[in-house]
Parts: structure tokens; sequence; C-alpha cells
């Protein structure tokens, strides 16, 4: 087709041919484009654009897929941070924070990518002694008035199991930081069997238990070594 400046732009509407577009546009660089196909054009332009906004509309779906999180917290009521240690070799004792929140970030098609966080109040710790309570909260052990505070950050989840996996992690404990791997398992995912009787258990949760030993004395607790200290947590949370 060859360029002509002065084409009627209705005729081309009306009547509409077989335009070469790249030949046509080249003889007509710098000038009037109206000998272009304006029909045709039109056509292809609007196709193009129903192929964008559906690439956009399954970049935007698949974006959703990929950050769709659930949110759990922990429900005091029934979760344990219990923790272990030997007595001289004689036997096993145990003591228990009884104040911690959890939060966990749960990616449901991509377990892997899920977070947890704890924080514990160590002026909670209990061991059913009470003069032992207060020597577990001096400057000799947890010294909880300059150390209100023990966290755990999850790093990293590796699946082990069709319910089981290795949650690495900090664990900042007396205000010194070590990473740790707690040995987790998955006890209970879904609706609560209790929530059929009780209003405050509807809803979707999920359970835990999970172990791990530490090496008190990398925390600066503790002018001796009693041996490891064996650490198990209980936990029921829900989704907000």
């Amino acid at each position: 087709m060859r360029c002509q400046e002065n084409s009627n732009f209705d005729e081309v509407l009306s009547a509409p041919k077989v335009v070469d577009i790249r030949t046509d546009m080249l003889c007509c660089y710098g000038a009037s484009i109206t000998g272009v196909q304006m029909e045709e054009f039109t056509v292809a332009t609007h196709k193009f654009g129903y192929v964008l906004c559906a690439l956009m509309i399954a970049h935007l779906s698949t974006a959703r897929t990929a950050t769709a999180q659930d949110i759990y917290t922990s429900d005091q009521g029934h979760t344990e941070v219990l923790f272990g240690w030997s007595h001289v070799g004689v036997s096993r004792q145990h003591g228990e924070f009884t104040t911690t929140n959890g939060t966990l970030t749960l990616f449901p098609e991509d377990l892997e990518k899920s977070s947890i966080e704890v924080t514990i109040d160590p002026s909670s710790v209990s061991s059913g002694v009470d003069v032992f309570d207060g020597h577990l909260k001096s400057q000799r052990f947890l010294n909880v008035e300059k150390y209100p505070t023990a966290t755990f950050q999850s790093t990293s989840i590796e699946l082990t199991g069709e319910t089981t996996a290795k949650v690495t992690g900090d664990l900042t404990l007396h205000g010194i930081t070590k990473s740790v791997v707690l040995d987790t398992t998955l006890t209970h995912r879904g609706a609560h069997p209790t929530a059929q009787y009780i209003d405050s258990y509807k809803g979707a949760w999920v359970a835990f238990h999970a172990t791990t030993t530490i090496d008190h004395q990398a925390f600066g607790v503790g002018a001796y070594s009693t041996g490891p200290i064996t650490i198990e947590i209980n936990t029921e949370m829900r989704r907000k």
C-alpha cells in the first residue's frame, strides 16, 4: 500500500482492506499514518489489551497465592514451656515458664516459608519450690530484673515428614543469642474437638510438640554446669 497524505479517515474505516502495516509505516515515517487500516489496527490493539489484562490478572492471582498466609497465636492455658536437668545424676527434675506468647505465620501452600516467634517471661519460672524459684530468678542464674524477656525467632523450617520438621531459630536467653534446632511434631490441625461444647474453641487450630537441648552455661546462666538442659514445648494455637 502506498502512503497518501490526503487519505480520507472515514473511508479507511468504512472500507477496510488488507494492509501491510510495516510497509505502510516505513513509507509514511514522519507523515500521517491514516493509510493504516485503522479497523484492523484497533482490533489488534484490543486483543493485545485482553492478553495484557489476562497476564496481569494471572500475575496478581499467583502473587496472592504465593503470599497467602494464616496467623496463629498460642493459647496460654494450653501452652507449656518445660525445662529439665539432672540432679547430680540422681534424678531428673523439671521446671516451667508459665507465661509465654507465641505467633505462628503459616504458609499453607509452602510450609517451609512459615515462621514462628515466641516470647517468654523468665520471671514466670516455676519449679514447685519457692526458695529454688528465687535462686533461678536471681543474678546467679536468669537475672530476671536485668533480662526480663527471653525470645525465640525461627530462621528456617525443614520438613522431615508429613507431620515433622526441624525448626531452626535464634534463642535469646540471659542477653545471649544462640542458634538452636527444635525437633517439632504437628499433633493437630483443623477444628478443635472441644468447639462442639465451648464456643471459645471455634475456629481453626494447630498444635505442636517440640524438643531441643541447650547448654545453660553457653548462655551465661549458672556458675557451674548441671549438664544438658532439655526443653520441651507443647502448645495449641488458634488462627486469628
